[in-house]
């Protein structure tokens, strides 16, 4: 079979005014697709354009990206620091009290320390990460404290925000990065390792075991994050959620609550959903920070760890304080945490649960 020769078709350069795009925004829908009057030549619109992008403003803007260095990665930064034998200093996020109040001004003199001249064998994890490490500070965080609590059930999830390529032991120069959800990507945040101190102890988010740092690390982070330790102070988990998952929030308010809400809530929990809930200090006389009678702090962000469903016939410590008519019922059951609150001071037949 012979081959035969490919000859191009040759290329006709159409006028202007024919507009045979149809897809062209001077057009008007329709059958027809009628032209618009009132719509610019394509040559004016390129140029209106060009105009925009080359004028001076744009320029100032482009030498000064040019001039600006180039932000170096957690990596780089690691080898860069081990090669000089020196431990890292962040100078974005200096250890100074601009960077706990934005005023600067403090009630105390905070030293800052490195977890080695805390503790003799400072680790980075003890036997993994859990919801029991988490102690609160003097900082109100909770909000933060609660989604992280959720995002330790989810180790899948927790080693997105916390990579596991650092430590104090093999390659460590005093860095670490943390990862975070911002405008629709991950965004790397790079600090050292000193932290706040008063009197040798950690005065903010802290673990449970005072060798293990990796809540006290995160935490420092995610104030660089937005600016300082300050900004931390009061929010809705909802913001700590959505920032540590890159997911989508849903608020349900309880005062009204949908007649499917225990099925939603047993669907979510059983699809790896992170879920919090708190207490709004909206009726009178109910003060914020108060302790209600069932134990419970209003205006405090508690992370919902368990959605089941108690048959209440299998569950006889409860039954003595139940009526015979609802001892084969099934009851909704959710669990909730809070690292600041301790599982004595919840009170009711359902608290040592």
């Amino acid at each position: 079979m012979s081959a035969r020769e490919i000859v191009e078709e040759p290329c006709v350069l159409r006028q202007q005014h024919q507009h045979d795009d149809r897809h062209c925004r001077c057009y008007k829908g329709g059958a027809d697709r009628t032209l618009l009057d009132n719509i610019e030549p394509v040559s004016l619109q390129k140029e209106t354009y060009y105009s925009r992008v080359t004028n001076e403003y744009t320029k100032q803007r482009q030498v000064r990206a040019a001039s600006r260095p180039i932000k170096k990665g957690f990596q780089v930064l690691r080898q860069e620091t081990l090669a000089s034998g020196k431990l890292y200093r962040d100078p974005d996020f200096p250890p100074n009290d601009y960077s706990i109040n934005f005023s600067g001004i403090t009630r105390r003199t905070y030293e800052w320390k490195r977890p080695l001249e805390m503790v003799q064998n400072p680790q980075f994890f003890i036997d993994g990460a859990t919801r029991f490490d988490i102690q609160q500070g003097e900082l109100g965080d909770c909000w933060l404290l609660a989604a992280v609590s959720n995002l330790t059930l989810h180790p899948h999830l927790f080693h997105v925000v916390v990579p596991r390529d650092q430590g104090f032991t093999h390659l460590y120069a005093g860095i670490f990065h943390f990862k975070f959800w911002q405008y629709g990507r991950w965004q790397e945040v790079v600090i050292d390792d000193l932290l706040p101190t008063h009197n040798g102890r950690l005065v903010f988010m802290h673990s449970r075991n005072s060798s293990e740092f990796w809540c006290a690390l995160l935490e420092k982070a995610y104030a660089k994050l937005y600016g300082g330790y300050e900004a931390l102070r009061g929010g809705n988990i909802n913001e700590s959620m959505v920032d540590l998952t890159g997911g989508v929030v849903e608020l349900i308010d309880l005062r009204s609550p949908a007649s499917n809400l225990f099925p939603r809530l047993l669907k979510a929990c059983r699809r790896g959903s992170l879920i919090g809930c708190a207490i709004e200090s909206d009726h009178l006389g109910v003060r914020p920070e108060s302790i209600m009678s069932n134990g419970l702090i209003v205006r405090h962000a508690y992370s919902i760890t368990r959605v089941t469903a108690i048959s209440l016939a299998t569950a006889p410590k409860l039954k003595v304080s139940l009526s015979p008519a609802t001892e084969d019922s099934i009851t909704p059951f959710n669990s909730i945490f809070h690292p600041l609150v301790s599982p004595s001071s919840c009170k009711g037949q359902w608290s040592s649960l």
